[in-house]
């Protein structure tokens, strides 16, 4: 192992060497390697490629009778609560019907009564006798919420999008900086709209209330919105993923970096898709089991 400060160099020698520094600095710490080593070192691989995140989003708004939207999701069908927000996710079979990625939905309640009064209107006008309903039952003191629905989405893993090293900004150590080539895609759309669809109907079907998805999800000619962001979930994925081929891959299923024999990575960036749930969990499971297997061939 060389490293290098403030011009100085020192060699330490390692039996095995794991690099766990996140969905950024793996890649980067790795092409970092691969432009100072020997020629053959590291070459070949598609280091920094397939980077993906969890796309998250505000995609939808509307009104729910929240005694309502309790009683089914929680009492009737077991649907967990975390943090005061209600969360559905698909079925496999739903997903492969629909030719989808993973998508979770999350219902927040937001006490906003302008905003009510907006969707309310917006109601009165596409579905008058329902709007009533609901005009009514606020009349009754009953608990009806403005919400907002929030997504998490399962990103297409595209070569494109990519982690390389800056070529003019640089660290303290004079290491080059990232440089992002990034973009979404229009399958997200798609599988937000055909889940929001979805629950739009289980809302209808269940007598819960009323949701409105935003218009931009449907425009293809539109930019995606700036209420969310790429990565405003901070889960960075995929930049040296795990794999059998060297064209597609960086790391082995023990997570050992291909064409080396101690070199391994532990971190989010060996995921070979990101899913649409938080990746710690996952990123624990791989770590010990990268420990077991790296105390077995010691």
């Amino acid at each position: 192992l060389l490293i290098r400060s403030n011009n100085i160099e020192k060699y330490i020698s390692v039996n095995k060497l794991i690099v766990g520094c996140g969905g950024y600095e793996n890649a980067r710490l790795l092409l970092w390697s691969q432009k100072l080593s020997k020629p053959d070192f590291l070459q070949n691989l598609p280091i920094g490629n397939y980077f993906n995140v969890h796309p998250v989003w505000k995609a939808a708004t509307g009104i729910a009778r929240m005694d309502l939207v309790d009683k089914v999701l929680i009492k009737e069908i077991k649907n967990p609560m975390y943090s005061g927000t209600y969360i559905l996710s698909p079925t496999k079979d739903f997903l492969m019907q629909n030719n989808i990625s993973n998508i979770i939905v999350r219902i927040n309640k937001h006490d906003h009564h302008q905003k009510y009064m907006e969707i309310l209107r917006e109601i009165l006008c596409v579905a008058p006798e329902y709007g009533k309903k609901i005009a009514e039952l606020g009349k009754r003191k009953i608990d009806c919420s403005h919400i907002f629905l929030q997504t998490v989405c399962e990103q297409e893993p595209i070569k494109e999008n990519k982690i390389t090293l800056s070529k003019d900004q640089f660290d303290d150590f004079g290491i080059p900086r990232i440089h992002m080539e990034f973009k979404l895609q229009n399958s997200i759309r798609k599988t937000m709209t055909t889940f929001l669809e979805e629950v739009g109907k289980f809302f209808i079907n269940n007598d819960l209330g009323r949701i409105k998805i935003e218009e931009w999800l449907y425009d293809y000619n539109k930019n995606f919105s700036k209420h969310g962001l790429a990565d405003n979930g901070c889960h960075h994925i995929g930049s040296t993923r795990m794999g059998v081929d060297t064209r597609e891959s960086v790391v082995d299923k023990n997570l050992k970096v291909h064409n080396t024999d101690n070199l391994f990575v532990a971190g989010s960036s060996v995921f070979t898709t990101g899913g649409a749930a938080n990746p710690t969990l996952t990123i624990c499971q791989l770590s010990l089991r990268l420990a077991n297997h790296i105390s077995k061939i010691i």
